[in-house]
């Protein structure tokens, strides 16, 4: 039978996890007549030249902030305040705020997003400034998530995705999703042990060097 202690512990972590969400914030440009996004343009060019699919009519980009944390410390009136007050122009910007759901699979719409362990600065900046604009203390457990979300009018999803691995993504720091990306709770990344080889270098030539390099990475 575990201790008292322990079990008072458990419960209360158990607790805490129950209480904490993900919120899904999204920021898109406020397009008017003569305005465009030009990096979106530029995807939507670069779609053209290299003849990745014919069928994309129009692309359009939308930031996403995820934001794990308690629901004592960021409740829904202050998801909206960091959304309008901190994430978005006003001016030339709207934002959307769900504060609960699901990966959703959308057509002709991928996602962004970085793999666990990826280092994100602006993340980092932005859960700095939650911390600043609710005044919250130092121990504070908001976690932050940054991607972007392309909306490419026309394509498959086979065609959005092959989009996503030429010119939107680079799949070893990060997750294409074939739609809204929301989950319950972040995902953690996995622990690895680290191992180092020795070996001798003195009187091998270039190609044997070569060899060994490989090899080391095996």
């Amino acid at each position: 039978m575990p201790p008292a202690g322990a079990t008072a512990r458990r419960t209360g972590e158990e607790a805490t996890s129950s209480r904490r969400r993900v919120i899904r914030i999204e920021v898109r440009p406020r397009l008017g007549a003569d305005e465009h996004d030009p990096r979106a343009a530029r995807v939507l060019r670069e779609i053209r030249d290299l003849d990745l699919a014919r069928s994309v009519r129009t692309v359009r980009r939308t930031a996403v902030y995820l934001i794990e944390a308690d629901r004592e410390e960021v409740p829904d009136a202050a998801a909206a305040r960091i959304a309008t007050g901190l994430l978005a122009d006003p001016v030339s910007e709207t934002a959307s705020v769900a504060t609960s759901g699901a990966s959703v699979d959308e057509a002709g719409v991928v996602e962004v997003h970085p793999l666990p362990g990826v280092t994100d600065p602006a993340a980092d900046s932005v859960r700095t400034a939650i911390a600043a604009m609710l005044g919250l203390p130092e121990d504070h457990r908001v976690e932050v998530s940054t991607g972007t979300r392309w909306e490419l009018e026309g394509a498959s999803p086979e065609e959005a995705r092959r989009i996503a691995g030429r010119l939107l993504a680079n799949t070893v720091v990060h997750a294409v999703h074939g739609g809204a990306f929301h989950p319950d709770r972040f995902p953690a990344g996995r622990s690895r042990e680290a191992t180092s080889r020795e070996g001798p270098l003195r009187g091998l030539d270039d190609a044997a060097r070569a060899r060994l390099s490989r090899e080391g990475h095996r």
